[in-house]
């Protein structure tokens, strides 16, 4: 009787959680774009702030509950990408002490946390959506352009998106706890669901290219009433550090998530001592999300629960091109997806098939459009990109440069040229590969290379075949042809290439403001394509059933 009972609780609130999902539509204001280049009042703020920054030459410190610390160890630079002589800021890694001391306080304020309900801790992540938004967006804006080298637009464009996450999380999650399961016995069950946090604290683990997702990281989880230890990329350190004193300000209880400055590996081999990790909450390489799967694994019978892994990992991003295509639109969403922002995000495109007839008319409108683009200083408002992130990404480009120039089976059709003088350039690229498994075409480069294989006009669904096996990565890939039997045949043929596959259209971003799966294969397994989906990750639902005693029973029980 017991063992029925449960499986049907259980049953009952795995369907509310797979309905609700299916039907939950999240709705907010949603932040709009500025326009720096025709709006001279906030073109001038703007420019304001990059002086302040310039000149203040920042301090980052540690921050373990609300408490700014000073470390000890060797100063650690962050350097502008466009000017790396010029020094931004200035921080220092946190020491192993100062992980213990996060520790503690992370589960010792958590017990305040999980007490604050969920309209009040909604309010305050409202309050910072409202405060980067406005009061704090010119100065995340700066410090965006200046450390992660993004133009005026991008880096608007980035603080857009943590603006809107913020207020899509903490909508989702008003919803999520007004929610009532179906009760198909009230007369004899009361049953409940509550959103509960997990037992211990996660490690939010960012990426150097987006504030908004480094920083959404960490306030998921802490949004559903887990304490978090977040650790940014160095290079998206004074950025996260702005979002992170608009939390403070806006009203976030200290401690619950702790700001620690500090190397990845040697994080969570420290971290991965105390019984309490739950989970990590990572964005950045495939590798080192390996090494930290290798680092957690040994450790498994020491935690008191399993840890939940959430990845988005590396990508080789294709567009694959029919000789049907429009040769306009293909040109112009390749070069988009391609080259802004130097392609060091997820959703570039680094692999293009396009078909033998079909190329030189491609290469030559691209050659075209790619003259008009101007590459160079990011505070420049008429910049298109800038450059590469630092000098470990400058080399790793330009060694893939370098070997297709001695390689005869590739033909670099344009750019290739690349300068560390002042900045660490890489003009936007264009190779050629004969070889279909080349390296360029493989690997996951993270830099202003548009790697093309040609392939034989009627051997389209051979190309589909050859797009699936060649990359261990499946994020996103485009497909653009108004052959709609070739379009009904590329979404079978490329259903494992793939997590998010655009018809017609580039494969950076949905252009219907659509979230994107994070793709399969060694892309990363966060799954989970909208905010809730994410939201439920990061909790451990309860479901409580209480069984009504009638008058008439609790009589003869007396």
């Amino acid at each position: 009787m017991f063992g029925i009972r449960g499986h049907l609780a259980k049953s009952r609130i795995t369907d509310f959680m797979q309905v609700f999902v299916r039907n939950c539509r999240v709705a907010y204001n949603r932040a709009k774009p500025m326009d720096y280049e025709n709006d001279a009042a906030n073109r001038n703020m703007l420019r304001n702030e990059i002086n302040v920054l310039i000149q203040k030459k920042q301090v980052i410190p540690t921050v373990i509950a609300g408490e700014e610390i000073c470390a000890n160890g060797e100063e650690q630079q962050i350097r502008m990408p466009h000017k790396h002589k010029q020094i931004l800021a200035r921080f220092q890694y946190a020491e192993s002490e100062h992980y213990k001391v996060a520790m503690d306080a992370a589960m010792r304020i958590r017990e305040q946390w999980i007490t604050v309900s969920p309209k009040e801790r909604v309010e305050i992540w409202m309050k910072t959506a409202d405060l980067l938004e406005k009061e704090y967006r010119h100065r995340l804006n700066a410090a965006i352009i200046l450390g992660q080298g993004k133009t005026c637009s991008q880096a608007d464009e980035d603080t857009c998106a943590l603006v809107n996450f913020l207020r899509a999380s903490g909508t989702a999650l008003i919803k999520l706890s007004k929610r009532k399961l179906k009760n198909f016995n009230a007369d004899e069950i009361d049953a409940r669901f509550k959103v509960r946090a997990m037992n211990g604290f996660v490690v939010a683990i960012g990426p150097f290219n987006m504030t908004s997702i480094s920083a959404g990281l960490a306030a998921l989880p802490a949004l559903v009433g887990n304490a978090v230890v977040w650790k940014p990329s160095d290079s998206c350190l004074l950025s996260s550090y702005i979002v992170y004193q608009a939390f403070q300000k806006a009203g976030l209880l200290d401690g619950i998530i702790s700001f620690l400055p500090t190397n990845d590996e040697y994080l969570l081999r420290c971290l991965r001592q105390s019984e309490y990790f739950v989970g990590v909450n990572f964005t950045g390489k495939t590798e080192t999300f390996n090494t930290i799967w290798n680092l957690i694994r040994p450790c498994i019978r020491c935690f008191r629960n399993f840890p939940r892994l959430a990845s988005a990992c590396g990508a080789k991003n294709f567009h694959f091109v029919h000789k049907s295509a429009d040769v306009k639109k293909v040109v112009n969403a390749t070069i988009d997806a391609a080259f802004i922002y130097s392609g060091q995000h997820c959703t570039a495109c680094s692999r293009l098939y396009a078909p033998q007839s079909k190329w030189a008319e491609i290469s030559e409108a691209m050659k075209q459009e790619l003259d008009k683009k101007n590459i160079g200083d990011p505070t420049d408002f008429s910049t298109f990109s800038s450059a590469v992130i630092n000098d470990v990404a400058f080399r790793r480009i330009i060694n893939y440069i370098n070997d297709a120039e001695k390689k005869e089976e590739n033909e670099i059709v344009y750019g290739g040229g690349y300068s560390s003088g002042i900045g660490y350039y890489v003009e936007p690229t264009v190779i050629v590969c004969k070889k279909p498994f080349d390296p360029l075409m493989t690997k996951e480069i993270f830099g202003p290379i548009l790697s093309v294989y040609l392939y034989k006009d009627d051997d389209v669904n051979q190309t589909f075949e050859l797009i699936s096996k060649t990359s261990e990565y499946a994020f996103n890939g485009a497909v653009f042809a108004r052959d709609e039997e070739v379009i009904k045949n590329s979404k079978m043929n490329l259903r494992y290439a793939a997590s998010n596959l655009f018809i017609n259209n580039g494969c950076r971003k949905s252009t219907n403001q659509q979230n994107l799966f994070h793709g399969t294969r060694q892309s990363g397994n966060r799954r989970g394509a909208t905010v809730l989906d994410r939201l439920i990750r990061w909790c451990s639902p309860q479901l409580i059933e209480t069984t009504k005693i009638k008058d008439d029973e609790c009589k003869k029980t007396c």
